[in-house]
């Protein structure tokens, strides 16, 4: 109590978020306490129940002058540790084997994450260009009850962040929960079902009859009440803040605008579909592995959603792939999403008209022993011999290791054909990353090569112009690149490839990507991570070595503008020789620095830029987690563009103010390494010629491209 309650910090602000429980908002210390297989007379339960309650517990004494303690003196020294927990708002458990103290600590952690985050994750705007009704969707989570953020913002024509538009969080809570359209399959059938208890199979009813602890309490029915949004006081509550959060969080599920439609995944186990101008939800689907048993448990994986002593997992993390099929000839729109970090299941729903939503609007679910989890978005594309097909790499954690890739009838959810890379094993782990497909060089609108990256640092390039029984064929599954740091070790590819025609060989296309990866205990390390732009040719070049790439060099300073000083990078402009050079490579300075998002390209008649957000560990324990870096750099060398980028002195042009002597500035502190949200004003006359918004949602002054006036165009590379 002693260190709970007295600020032991007063020379910093008070920025310690607060929970029920624990409402300390100075600098304090939280306790937990262990007991290794022994526990006293006393319910944990009971006494931190007493905190809110106010009801007195007699704690036993110690009596610690006794130096060997027997009977009731052993069980009030096991109380005591607990009473110190209770003082201190933490927590307390007793394991008596490895795998319940593993299981308990895990939960012990999860406590401690949730007291310090909360975040906006990521944003979407309902055009690319401004109009007067155009809003900014930001999605996020509060980790403190693990529920979910989605609110629609307009956006003002100088392009800041206006007023509040709708709150799905708001709009959920005031449906009826039994009027929710939420959708799933049964497990025995297949067939897609309305969430109701009587529509499950016996198998589904059956874990959901049991609790998290494996015990039959035959609450099912109720479970499935609770996930429409009814509370029951024998599960965890939803309303603790003083309103129902029904909205799980969202993590890394980023919100996808397609016709009026906002579709985002959430760790409430649900793709969630809202409509984009009122926040209503339209409809949800709930992969039906959510509701079986599997790993060796015999509950539903929903039913710890709803734990009272819920510790964080993840259920619906995967962003989804939304496509119209018109330029395929057929009139409809598909999703293909995934599970993410929360399950081994592809799932495609038929969108076309999502206002009428309905069972018969589930097109499949796909699962293999060598899909593993992080699987990234998937391409949806048209193959040579004219069928739709989904393709997606394998993820992590698969069966074999193994990096893979995954070709899916996007009609039928068969399996078309699984390219095998060959890398990975038990003992050197592997796994694909979310691939690009594009149509080039044969550009017919059908899909013709396939780049993707794995673990071990390859870029893969997939040949898959021809029939699928030759897609494995060694010719055609080659590494064109492996990233390795300038001390030769291998780099992640996480993110997926972004590939552009070289504005200056249109035989040639430039492969960018960055490295580095945030989700494995060992991406903790601080390993030197790059940028990369690797040229590919019509006839496929392959082996490109890092000794084949021009070098360029960032210079880091700051640029003070008033009482401002802002974090900025200057890169070298070394002279790119084509006929020496396959790429660029740019090393990131700084400890930790990584890529995990796909690089992106400015606005602009042609593609001459490429930009890149990265990532750095925050090393301010009461900061966000994390910071980083946007950098525009140039397609074809890599190294700075001749003109202004940024306009740094805000003073609406891009010139050599806003330069760093005579060198215009290729990077400035920004973000946390997440994929800008972009928006072109309507007006191209003037500047600023772009708006840029964090996954905060927050509106960055100052970005732009120099001379983009007139009309604007675009080419996509299928």
């Amino acid at each position: 109590m002693y260190y709970w309650k007295r600020d032991l910090r007063p020379d910093l602000p008070n920025r310690v978020p607060t929970t029920e429980r624990n409402p300390a908002f100075w600098q304090h210390m939280v306790t937990y306490g262990v007991g290794l297989g022994v526990s006293g007379s006393i319910d944990p339960a009971s006494a931190f129940a007493a905190i809110e309650s106010g009801t007195p517990i007699v704690w036993p004494n110690p009596n610690y002058g006794n130096l060997n303690c027997t009977g009731a003196e052993c069980l009030a020294r096991s109380d005591d540790v607990l009473h110190a927990a209770v003082n201190a708002r933490g927590g307390f458990f007793s394991a008596q084997d490895p795998e319940t103290f593993a299981t308990e600590l895990a939960k012990v952690l999860a406590d401690i994450v949730a007291r310090v985050e909360s975040s906006a994750t990521s944003a979407a705007t309902s055009s690319a260009v401004l109009q007067t009704d155009t809003l900014l969707y930001t999605a996020g989570f509060r980790s403190g009850d693990w529920s979910g953020r989605l609110d629609a913002r307009a956006v003002n024509p100088d392009g800041s962040v206006g007023s509040l538009v709708w709150d799905a969080e708001y709009r959920l809570a005031q449906k009826n929960p039994l009027a929710r359209n939420i959708i799933t399959r049964r497990s025995d059938t297949g067939v897609a079902v309305a969430l109701t208890f009587a529509n499950l199979s016996p198998a589904q009813q059956a874990a959901l009859n049991r609790n998290p602890g494996g015990t039959s309490d035959g609450l099912g029915s109720e479970r499935v009440a609770w996930l429409r949004g009814i509370e029951n006081g024998a599960f965890r509550s939803r309303n603790e803040s003083g309103s129902l959060r029904l909205l799980g969080d969202i993590v890394n599920s980023n919100p996808k605008f397609n016709e009026g439609v906002l579709y985002v995944g959430a760790n409430d186990g649900m793709l969630h579909a809202f409509d984009a101008e009122t926040g209503e939800e339209l409809f949800a689907y709930v992969p039906s592995t959510l509701l079986t048993a599997e790993g060796g448990n015999t509950h539903a994986s929903l039913s710890e959603l709803m734990d009272p002593d819920y510790s964080h997992r993840y259920y619906v993390d995967g962003t989804p792939s939304v496509l119209d099929l018109s330029p395929y000839g057929t009139a409809a729109t598909v999703l293909v999403g995934s599970m993410g970090a929360g399950g081994r299941t592809i799932f495609a729903l038929d969108v076309t008209n999502p206002s009428s939503f309905g069972p018969g609007n589930v097109m499949w679910e796909f699962s293999h022993p060598e899909l593993g989890y992080n699987v990234g978005p998937p391409a949806i594309v048209q193959l040579n011999n004219g069928d739709l097909a989904a393709v997606f790499g394998n993820g992590y954690n698969s069966q074999s290791n193994r990096a893979m890739l995954f070709v899916v009838n996007l009609n039928t959810g068969s399996l078309i054909q699984t390219i095998d890379t060959g890398e990975g094993t038990g003992g050197n782990p592997n796994g694909l990353a979310a691939p690009v497909a594009t149509d080039w060089p044969v550009s017919n609108l059908r899909v013709n090569r396939v780049y993707a990256g794995d673990l071990h640092g390859n870029l893969w390039r997939f040949n898959m112009g021809g029939n699928p029984s030759t897609w494995n064929d060694a010719g055609n599954v080659s590494v064109l690149f492996t990233a390795r740091s300038s001390g030769g070790v291998a780099q992640p590819i996480t993110a997926s490839p972004v590939v552009a025609l070289n504005p200056v060989n249109n035989n040639e296309v430039v492969v960018a990507f960055g490295t580095g990866s945030y989700f494995r205990g060992s991406d903790q390390n601080v390993q030197g991570q790059t940028l990369y732009g690797i040229l590919d040719s019509k006839v496929g070049v392959n082996g490109v070595a890092r000794a084949d790439l021009l070098t360029q060099t960032i210079t880091s300073t700051t640029y003070t503008v008033g009482s401002e000083s802002i974090g900025v990078r200057i890169v070298s402009e070394n002279d790119f020789d084509p006929a020496i050079h396959k790429g660029w490579l740019v090393d990131l300075p700084e400890a930790g620095e990584r890529v995990i998002t796909e690089a992106t390209f400015p606005s602009g008649p042609t593609q001459r830029r490429v930009r890149f957000s990265t990532l750095i560990p925050d090393e301010d324990p009461c900061g966000t987690g994390r910071r980083g870096y946007l950098m525009d750099l140039d397609l074809v060398a890599g190294g700075r563009v001749p003109y202004s980028v940024f306009d740094l002195n805000r003073d609406g042009s891009y010139d050599e103010g806003d330069m760093i002597g005579d060198a215009p500035v290729s990077g400035v502190a920004w973000g946390q390494g997440e994929r800008p949200t972009l928006l072109t004003p309507a007006d191209q006359s003037g500047d600023p010629p772009e708006f840029l918004y964090t996954g905060e949602g927050e509106y960055v002054k100052g970005l732009g491209e120099e001379g983009l006036g007139g009309r604007q165009s675009w080419q996509q590379l299928r």
